[in-house]
């Protein structure tokens, strides 16, 4: 392109540097400006941009914009520093644009280059002056978490830390830096630190509690927190460090455990993205707000598979880790792990620092996984200064597990306040801007309001552990406990503007505290009101904790004289110190001095073992119970006992002899008296065969007494078979009944043919027995049942057998209910009898009939009661409504 003289006299007129191109990008022009800004010649026909005018650092920026505004053809601009005659740089806003013919070709580029170093300038003190602010703002709330926070290079030196870190390990602002870790803390407590670093200089974040190393004072419990310094190259070039002093929930949760000997679970809330999975179908239990923002999903997600309710998730490893974490039941850590997710109907790629932490069942079985996630996006994605700056302190703010919160002036305007202090208070999400005062009325009749105006007043920080904060929601008020700082913010003047509030909830810490007070009182009220002598003794060198009264009279002694007391006992207490179990000493004789007199009393001692955590006798309970009237009242009654046995066995040993004498007598009198009967029944026949000529009188004379003879025949011989029944239970053996009641069927088989009698039993049990008593039983109930039959009428005869239930066994007090039986069931159709003499028939002798009306001798049944009481069992009649009788036989089983 070759300009005219008008053209070219224009550009040098323009306060800008101006140059054209040629459609190959090859300077064709330059203005005046060009030279007289470098003082360089310059040349044309070769590349517009030269290493000896731009700065090194932009060069390659320049060029790369440059020609790929020629390819693509399409305007271009780019900011450059030029170097100027006298050796300096500055800034230059570069612009330039392509211009066509007709045809729409390129035929040349024309170029202008700005100034802009003042604008750079007046920008770059801007940036400056809000990064100092926010430096000051992050500085103030490094100071003011109650919390130690520190940074490490890469040599593990102290580069910095805050007041918590001086305050916590009393040192100076210089006296750690430059200094290892190793040197500072020591060996001991290096080498408990050293893995959780090496893994966080290797890119991980890492987070334990450890006991605090000797060199900090008062014994703290410290939550350590190492998260990796990582560069824009993504090089690590330090660890942070952010610990917390934990120790009152460690001896709470120490406590607890000694005190309830229970294993319970700690469900953490953290304000981060939390969630709870259940099953392995991983079901969605709980999701708090910040991980339902996490999935860009609503509630409706929860009671829903993962997997469901995120399906973007599938093809990504999580559920995979997930599955891996419930089947080993071993957590899974990891940061900065990319994850596509769908928002607001948008997949992108987000990073997080997680943890998946399995959750175990009384059993030991996992239930359920806790996921807690931290979104690291802002962190891996590269931002300007002052927006890195500006995420970070809404950052910590926001995710710091305690609430937070600002008052601007003495109007106490809540800023920036944390999503655990909008939960904390129960107004709702919309507070900032607010005023404290306005919001919570309820705290006019509390103290933190006149605490606030004395910080606003003397700009001293203010600490409080434990404080009771009452809030008031659903109308009612809501009691908890916080670890309060209120530290003041200094504006330019050194006058307060603002109060950081900075609560840690500590509520189920003091009321698990006062909880565990309220019982130790009650347990040493009730030590001291206790009806026996009590005596708590601690492990340590047997030390006396609590001793009442009661215990004190029992074994006469004061309640100074330990020593004394031990004695007693010291042989027991060391040996349920050692072995852990409990033990008892019954009725132990004592002779103790009481009232200056020697007096012989009996104690029974219980040694009650208390166990901690690690199954360690911490505590033994010795319970004293004086047994002395007791033991002298047993001696008495044993020796009455014995007396009273020794009088029942002489008695007993009459009553078996006169027994034996009764059946002895029953026998020869029964064999004795047949002889005569048999005789008078010889000559009887002898008479009637003399006799050729008898009228009927006489035979009817003859024929009595020969019935009278048969009946006293039969009569000696049943009195003679109830005499010989015996309960010798040598003669027990194995007895089928129902070949027993084979037997009788066929010794009756006359009988019941006649009759046209139906006999019905079968799958009768085997018992033991006397078989021949067992024979005589089941026959006379035979006998009985066809004598006793209705004329005209078949009888029927069944027999059926049944095991005894409890409720039946404890219905028969005679009956042992440490027993089994069995219960045989006799029913017969026959005539029957009234209910009321149900016992009577069971008596010798007793008859319900006339002797003419049916035979026998009264002596059958009796002989049946006999055989079944020789066998421990028990026989009972009743009458059946229908007609005919039940005889039921219980017999052990």
């Amino acid at each position: 392109m070759s300009s005219t003289p008008q053209e070219f006299l224009l550009l040098n007129a323009m306060p800008q540097m101006v140059w054209t191109n040629l459609p190959d990008g090859k300077v064709s022009l330059y203005n005046k400006k060009w030279e007289e800004y470098t003082g360089l010649k310059m040349a044309t026909g070769v590349e517009w941009i030269t290493p000896e005018t731009v700065h090194p650092e932009d060069l390659q920026n320049l060029v790369k914009k440059f020609q790929h505004a020629l390819k693509e053809n399409i305007p271009f601009e780019a900011e450059a520093r030029y170097k100027r005659a006298d050796g300096q740089y500055r800034w230059h806003l570069n612009r330039s644009c392509p211009l066509t013919n007709d045809e729409g070709k390129i035929y040349s580029w024309i170029g202008t280059a700005t100034d802009i170093k003042d604008q750079k300038n007046a920008e770059q003190g801007l940036v400056k002056k809000t990064l100092e602010e926010t430096n000051t703002h992050l500085d103030l709330l490094r100071n003011t978490v109650p919390a130690m926070i520190f940074y490490l290079d890469k040599e593990q030196r102290y580069k910095s830390y805050n007041n918590a870190f001086m305050e916590w390990f009393e040192v100076d602002a210089t006296t750690a830096l430059g200094i290892t870790v190793r040197e500072f803390l020591g060996e001991a407590h290096y080498v408990k630190a050293f893995p959780y670093l090496e893994k966080a200089y290797n890119g991980e974040q890492q987070i334990y509690e450890v006991f605090a190393p000797t060199r900090m004072r008062g014994g703290k419990w410290l939550n350590v927190v190492y998260t990796p310094h990582i560069d824009n190259q993504g090089n690590i070039i330090g660890v942070i460090v952010h610990s917390t002093d934990v120790t009152q929930s460690k001896q709470t949760e120490i406590s607890l455990r000694e005190s309830e000997a229970r294993f319970r679970a700690l469900v953490e809330e953290a304000p981060v993205a939390t969630c709870l999975f259940t099953g392995k179908e991983m079901t969605i239990e709980i999701a708090n707000d910040m991980m339902l923002g996490v999935w860009g999903k609503d509630a409706s997600v929860i009671g829903r598979k993962l997997e469901d309710a995120v399906p973007e998730l599938k093809g990504q490893p999580f559920l995979d880790i997930l599955d891996q974490v419930y089947t080993t039941g071993i957590a899974y850590t990891k940061t900065a792990a990319a994850a596509d997710l769908e928002v607001d109907g948008v997949l992108s790629t987000y990073y997080f620092n997680f943890t998946y932490k399995p959750l175990f069942d009384q059993n030991g079985e996992v239930y359920g996984i806790m996921d807690m996630a931290v979104d690291v996006t802002e962190q891996v994605i590269v931002r300007k200064k002052i927006e890195e700056s500006e995420r970070k302190l809404r950052t910590l703010i926001q995710s710091a597990p305690p609430a937070i919160g600002m008052f601007v002036g003495k109007d106490l305007i809540i800023e920036s306040p944390n999503q655990m202090f909008k939960d904390t208070i129960g107004r709702g999400n919309e507070i900032e801007g607010k005023s404290l005062r306005t919001l919570m009325p309820e705290l006019e009749q509390q103290p933190f309001l006149g605490l606030l105006d004395d910080v606003f007043t003397t700009g001293k920080m203010f600490q409080v552990d434990g404080a009771k904060l009452q809030v008031l929601k659903d109308d009612k008020l809501e009691e908890k406990y916080f670890n309060v700082t209120f530290s003041p913010l200094f504006d330019e003047s050194g006058n307060v503007y603002a109060i950081i509030d900075v609560s840690v909830d500590v509520t189920d810490a003091v009321l698990a505290k006062k909880n565990i007070e309220e019982k130790e009182k009650e347990l040493r009220e009730v030590i001291t009101a206790a009806p026996v002598g009590i005596c708590v003794v601690s492990s340590l060198h047997l030390n006396i904790e609590e001793v009442n009264d009661r215990f004190l009279t029992i074994i006469g002694a004061e309640r100074i004289e330990q020593s004394k007391i031990i004695s007693v006992f010291r042989s027991e207490l060391e040996s349920v110190f050692g072995s852990g179990t409990k033990h008892t000493a019954e009725e132990r004789e004592m002779i103790i001095l009481r009232n200056d007199l020697k007096e012989s009393m009996y104690v029974t001692f219980e040694f009650i073992p208390f166990l901690n955590e690690n199954e360690t006798v911490i505590k033994v309970m010795v319970v004293a119970i004086e047994m002395t009237q007791q033991v002298q009242m047993r001696k008495e009654i044993e020796k009455a006992v014995a007396e009273r046995t020794k009088e029942l066995d002489t008695l007993n040993i009459n009553l078996q002899r006169s027994n034996y004498e009764l059946e002895q007598f029953a026998y020869i009198a029964s064999h004795d008296l047949q002889e005569p009967v048999r005789k008078i029944n010889t000559f009887l026949g002898m008479l009637e065969n003399s006799l050729e000529n008898i009228n009927d009188k006489s035979i009817n004379y003859l024929e009595k007494i020969k019935n009278s003879t048969q009946r006293m025949e039969a009569l000696i011989r049943d009195v003679l078979a109830f005499s010989t029944l015996s309960p010798n239970s040598i003669l027990l053996s194995n007895v089928n009944l129902q070949d027993i009641l084979n037997e009788v069927s066929s010794q009756n088989e006359v009988l019941i043919s006649n009759k046209h009698a139906v006999v019905e039993y079968s799958n009768l049990p085997i018992i033991k027995a006397i078989p021949s008593q067992m024979l005589q039983l089941l026959n006379n109930l035979m006998s009985n049942a066809l004598k006793y039959s209705k004329d005209g009428v078949s009888p029927e005869i069944r027999v059926g057998a049944t095991k005894l239930n409890d409720k039946e066994i404890k219905n028969l007090p005679q009956l042992s209910p440490q027993k089994k039986y069995l219960k045989i069931e006799f029913t017969d159709n026959g005539i029957g009898f009234d209910e009321q003499h149900a016992d009577r028939i069971f008596k010798i002798f007793q008859r319900l009939h006339g002797k003419n009306e049916f035979e026998g001798t009264g002596i059958g049944l009796a002989i049946c009661q006999k055989i079944v009481h020789n066998h421990g069992g028990e026989i009972i009649a009743r009458p059946r409504p229908e007609g005919g009788a039940i005889f039921t036989i219980i017999l052990p089983d």
